[in-house]
């Protein structure tokens, strides 16, 4: 278990060791702390890799079962040798990295690294990446500001290809990513996860001008429980908006572009699910291509100007469920599961053919207002509003009184009335 971590960065980062309260979401989720972690980090404190000073301290242990707890954590608020940045209380986060990205490297793991309020722009290459080898675990990666990359130019480059490093079970949340489609961009993507990476959770990110997809998800290959997209609001993506292989659950996202499932790296969609979001687009709302497992398309809200909202292309269309979903262009490929709505001035308050200003929230009277497949709708909207009673269509639950979150913006997403769960109780620090 190596424990390397190497950066260039100005910001709020916290490192806790080699297990601490990341990612940990309730009460004994990872069992009973294994006796073989206190004898890891012990190792891996002897062999000299993490070198305490000014930016990396030793703080107390942190009780909790298996991985939500640490032996040796440290807070670290500046990592690197040759290049250490660091802010003082006269430069508040975000701190801004210019022309530098920030880099999780390691040979073997990386566990519970935060990367927090800062700004990462004119980087000669990704913004973000965790992809030198091994498991990058725990990471939290919250409200930082991307943008205007250059090289790859991806904001986030999440894993390696063919599973030769993987992010698992990890928090992507809250960040403002736009405009990694510069002239000399190669690639671009908003968030990549790339392939054997697993247990993600990407949340309430703001994603536009993209070269590549906003979003885009590989196969877990088996490694763990697929990866969720929620909350999330991408435009002006000069790709697919939302891409995914396979092992993904997309929920609750205002998509300005289209979703498309399709075969990448060794996966092709299977254990999907594409539930409750609202996607408008000149072209098709959502493809579907190379289906070789199940495949879930319920309550979506799918708009689109020009060709069939939905369309199953190719792969076994007969593990392809379809139920309660609303828009304008028609079913192509399908027989059931989308009903045509009133249109899109109809339907939603302020809602177009572009990019925001847009509100796409259900106007009285919509088509999207209790039409939704009862059995398939999540627990929270886009906002975090509970839609407990409720079966609406799309990303949002409907409210008479209009909508009480955040508008979107070309920036940060407000928490509105977003209700997360709750960090666990039963840790404590000694």
């Amino acid at each position: 278990m190596a424990c390397r971590l190497r950066t260039f960065l100005a910001g709020s980062v916290v490192c806790v060791g080699l297990g601490a309260l990341a990612a940990c979401s309730g009460g004994g989720f990872f069992g009973e702390r294994e006796p073989w972690r206190k004898e890891a980090e012990a190792r891996c404190i002897g062999s000299g890799a993490v070198r305490e000073g000014p930016g990396v301290v030793r703080i107390s242990a942190i009780n909790g079962p298996g991985m939500c707890g640490a032996d040796f954590p440290f807070r670290v608020s500046s990592l690197g040798v040759a290049a250490m940045l660091s802010f003082g209380d006269e430069l508040r986060p975000p701190g801004s990295v210019v022309g530098r990205r920030v880099e999780l490297a390691g040979k073997n793991a990386i566990y519970f690294v935060t990367i927090e309020n800062c700004e990462i722009h004119e980087t000669g290459d990704v913004g973000i990446s965790a992809n030198s080898g091994g498991t990058y675990e725990g990471l939290r990666i919250l409200r930082n500001h991307i943008h205007h990359t250059h090289g790859t130019g991806e904001g986030m480059y999440l894993g390696c290809n063919d599973d030769g490093c993987r992010v698992a079970n990890s928090l992507i949340e809250g960040n403002y990513i736009h405009h990694t489609n510069s002239a000399d961009v190669e690639q671009g993507d908003g968030i990549e996860i790339k392939e054997g990476s697993y247990g993600n959770t990407i949340r309430d990110n703001v994603i536009h001008d993209t070269t590549y997809p906003g979003i885009i998800t590989y196969s877990t290959v088996g490694n763990g429980p697929p990866n969720i997209l929620e909350g999330n609001v991408i435009w002006n993506s000069s790709d697919n908006t939302i891409q995914s292989a396979a092992d993904v659950i997309i929920r609750n996202n205002i998509v300005l572009g289209n979703i498309s499932l399709q075969t990448h790296q060794a996966g092709s969609p299977g254990n999907v699910q594409v539930v409750n979001n609202t996607i408008i687009n000149s072209g098709a709302g959502i493809d579907v291509r190379n289906v070789v497992g199940s495949v879930l398309i319920a309550n979506n809200a799918v708009y689109s100007q020009g060709e069939a909202a939905i369309r199953l292309i190719s792969g076994n269309l007969g593990l392809v469920t379809l139920a309660g979903n609303v828009g304008h262009g028609g079913l192509s490929g399908g027989s059931s599961g989308y009903t045509e709505g009133k249109g899109i001035a109809a339907d939603f308050v302020n809602a177009h053919y572009g990019v925001p200003s847009i509100d796409v929230f259900p106007r009285s009277g919509s088509a999207l207002i209790g039409t939704a497949s009862a059995a398939n709708v999540p627990a929270l909207d886009f906002n975090g509003s509970s839609r407990t009673g409720t079966n609406d269509v799309g990303a949002y639950r409907y409210n008479a009184a209009g909508n009480p979150g955040w508008v979107i913006s070309a920036g940060f997403k407000t928490s509105g009335t977003v209700v997360r769960p709750n960090p666990p109780t039963n840790l404590t620090a000694q």
